[in-house]
Parts: C-alpha cells; structure tokens; sequence
C-alpha cells in the first residue's frame, strides 16, 4: 500500500490531500496540520446571520478544478455568484471614491486621471513591446506602458489588492503574468484593464458548476469556510491536527517525517507533499537542498489584518453599489482596500437591512500590523470609513483577523526561483511542492496547483508500486 504525507492543512494541503485519494483510493494518506484548525487562510465565522471571512471572500473561476473539487463534494447547491449587477470597483484617492474605469467611455470621463494622464494612456497602443532581456519589475512595467499617473492610480492599487505588496519589488512576468501576455501578444493594455463587462441576466444567486461562467467571482452561502468544512468532511480519518513536522529526511527509496507535538511520532512514507507557504517549507526543506532551500528563501510573505465591520444600512451614508475599494500606496495611513461584502453577496453575508465592509490592513506599508494591539486596528478601519464613506456610527459587529504569514510576494527573479526549485526537485524523488509559494495567489491557483501535484503523485506511485509491493512483502516475511 503506498503511503503519502501531506504536510499543511490549508486549502492547498487540503485539495492535495482529496485528489490524491480520488487518484489512489487505497494510499495509506495522513494530513499533518500544525495547529488545531483547518484551511489556512480559509474560514467563516457565522453570527446572527452575519458570515465574517477570515480572508478569502470568494474566488475567481479561471481554472475548472475549484468547481470540480466542490461537485465531487457534492456541494453545487451552496454555490452562489456575486451580484454581477453592482460589478464595479472604485478608488479612494486624494479624499474620496472614484470609480475605476470599466469601458472606453468611463476611462475618458474618469476623474481618476488628469487629461494630460489620459493622453498618455490612450498612446499606449503605439508603445512597442519590450525585448524581454531585462525583467521588469510591475510598477516599470505600468511607467513604460501607461505613464506614470496612470501608473500610481490604475496598477498600483490593483497590486495592493491582489499582493498587499511593493509594484517596485513585485515582478511583472511573475505577479501579473496577464498583463505581460497581453503585451507579447501585440494587444492593447488599455482595453485589457478597461473593457466592458460581460453582461449578464439578473436572475438569482443560485448557480451550478455548469452556470458558473468563467473568470465570475464564486462563493457559498454560508461563506467559504463551507469548502474548507466540506473537505475535512471527506478527509475524515486522514487528518492529524496539533502535529508539527520538525523534520524530513530520505532513507534509501523512502521518506521519514519526524512529527512532534503531544503526540511524536516518525512517518515512514513513499511521498510527501508540501503544502505549507514557503517560510516554513524553508525550515523544514531546505537542508535537503541547498538550491531548495535559496528558492525558497527568496519568497518572502505581506502580512495583513481584516478587520470586518457590520453596520445597520441606515448608518452608512455613501452608496454601497460595487464590490468595493482599493487604496493606492500614495494615501496615507496601512489601509489596502476595503470590501463590500454584503453588496458582492446580497442576503448572505449580513441580515435584512445591515451592510457588511470587510477592511484589509498591512501588507508591506506595515510590516507589523499583526503585532498591533485588535483594538488599534479596529479603531484604524473605522476611522478609514469614516474618512472614505462618511461612516460615524459604531459597527453592530467587529471581528479581526490576523495572517502573519500572508501573501506571498513574487518578486524580481521570480520565474528563476520558481525553476531552480522544479530542479531541485527532480534529484529527490518522491518530494512535491503544492501551495501559493510559486504558482499563483488565490483559492483558485491553489486548487489547480493541488490538481496539478496529485496528478504527478499519481504517476509517481504508479511508476514505483512494483517496489512498494516488494517491500511491503518484505515486512511481512
């Protein structure tokens, strides 16, 4: 029987953990989470109809494996889509919102960018497209297409919601692989970052795996803790929780998890899967491979508190008709973006006649923000509200969540990195990396990439179970 450690009980260890099973019912699977809890970065917390995300609100449907990861859990009948009617974005600059352009027409009447600003941009289509011998970092990349105003105001934000990182820091092919896509294929960047939404009928919220459109923002109802709920659910028995990996070595054709905690223990394995975020894949991985090891080193993590704030409608005096705001790095104060999630998911994540505004803190503008005192951080986001919306009253309902060790930052030599690791690996056989330390940020890069890895778990076991049942005969005798 082939026997499998899985190592990290967030969404990626989790979806690894599931379709390695789908692939090799009979593996001998064992999840080791270090902590009590399950999913990471991933969960709900439910109250008096209120659903409060403790990070993720949603993913975006690029890739199919997150939708073919719920059916398979039989959980299509929570599936909801965000309200595609209010599907707008704004940003908060110089004192107040303004909406982010959607189309030709809104990008020549923003107020976003100044005319000269605007000039510019609409000359991008003429900019030639780099040689690709030097790598850019995002916000070079935004200068040379966009202009610099146009730079700070449209990209600059954008980085801040998908990384809470530094444009100048991030690289461009690595952290917005799109964009760069869109260049090398002669196209317009513009039209890419203002084209018209796809309009869509105003029906319902229910969906099926087959009504979920691609690149629609997908949730559940009761939030998307439900995934993370749905997956421990089919991973019963599998999962060990309080069991830290203090160390992993290879003896002859196997692995040895050395497990500590309550209850210590050393795993004699065929496989391990990594599942954890680079950091800590560092410290357990890394002498192994001293070429592993640097790869890993050099994907450092943004910290970043949600502070998630429900008010009564009527106390909320700026319109909530969008999916909510980015904060360009040039405003003051650690505030990243605030969500609107009771607008995204109307009748699911607050009761009848209450507004729910999920508020991102840290990131690389406070590198210490999950040091702060809870109180600090909840006082800071209503004070953003207050400054942004107008909001003066005191929430109905307050919950912080902190992420030490948050978002990965894909930064200049990115793509080196990504490939020295692939390298590394091939020389210890049996050894696979899943998780967002390399492939991509998100729910949903992080279920493909899981995808990806039990494919190559699959075949590897299938290419070593001769040797498997040799040993196990061996045992035996």
């Amino acid at each position: 029987m082939a026997r499998v450690a899985v190592i990290g009980g967030g969404v990626s260890g989790l979806a690894c953990a599931r379709e390695i099973l789908d692939h090799t019912p009979n593996a001998d699977l064992t999840l080791l989470e270090a902590g009590d809890t399950l999913g990471g970065h991933v969960g709900s917390h439910r109250e008096g109809g209120w659903v409060l995300e403790k990070g993720p609100n949603a993913f975006l449907n690029k890739h199919p494996s997150t939708l073919r990861l719920i059916s398979k859990m039989g959980l299509e009948d929570e599936l909801i889509t965000a309200n595609e009617r209010v599907r707008r974005r704004y940003i908060y600059r110089d004192g107040r919102l303004r909406r982010f352009p959607d189309s030709m027409a809104s990008f020549l009447n923003t107020d976003l960018l100044s005319i000269k600003a605007r000039g510019r941009v609409l000359a991008e289509p003429m900019i030639p497209a780099a040689s690709g011998r030097r790598e850019e970092s995002v916000a070079e990349f935004a200068r040379r297409r966009l202009g610099r105003e146009a730079a700070g105001a449209l990209l600059d934000p954008v980085v801040a919601g998908i990384y809470a990182g530094n444009p100048e820091r991030l690289s461009a092919e690595s952290a917005l692989p799109q964009l760069v896509g869109v260049e090398r294929a002669g196209k317009s960047l513009l039209q890419t970052l203002v084209r018209s939404r796809e309009k869509v009928p105003s029906q319902g919220q229910g969906v099926s795996p087959s009504g979920v459109g691609m690149r629609r923002m997908v949730s559940f109802r009761g939030g998307m803790g439900r995934l993370i709920e749905g997956l421990e659910r089919d991973l019963a028995g599998c999962i060990r929780r309080n069991s830290p990996v203090e160390r992993v070595y290879r003896d002859k054709n196997q692995w040895v998890v050395e497990i500590g905690g309550i209850q210590p223990e050393r795993l004699v394995v065929d496989v391990v899967v990594s599942a954890l975020p680079a950091p800590a894949s560092r410290k357990i991985f890394g002498g192994l491979s001293q070429g592993l090891g640097d790869a890993l080193a050099g994907v450092p993590t943004a910290p970043v508190a949600v502070a998630a704030l429900g008010y009564r409608e009527l106390n909320v005096p700026h319109p909530m008709n969008g999916f909510g705001y980015l904060v360009p790095s040039s405003e003051r104060g650690n505030v990243l973006g605030v969500m609107w999630s009771s607008s995204m998911f109307p009748g699911h994540r607050a009761p009848r006649g209450h507004v729910l505004c999920r508020v991102f803190l840290g990131g690389v503008r406070d590198l210490e923000v999950c040091d702060r005192d809870e109180d600090e951080l909840i006082l800071r986001a209503r004070e953003h509200l207050q400054w942004s919306m107008g909001i003066q009253a005191k929430p109905m309902i307050s919950a912080l969540f902190r992420h030490r060790v948050g978002i990965p930052q894909y930064e200049l030599g990115h793509r080196r990195r990504k490939e020295a690791a692939e390298k590394e690996l091939f020389d210890l056989p049996g050894l696979f990396l899943a998780g967002n330390s390399f492939h991509g940020v998100g729910v949903n890069p992080c279920t493909a990439r899981s995808a990806l890895v039990a494919d190559q778990v699959s075949a590897y076991l299938n290419a070593l179970s001769p040797t498997v049942q040799r040993t196990e005969s061996t045992v035996r005798a």
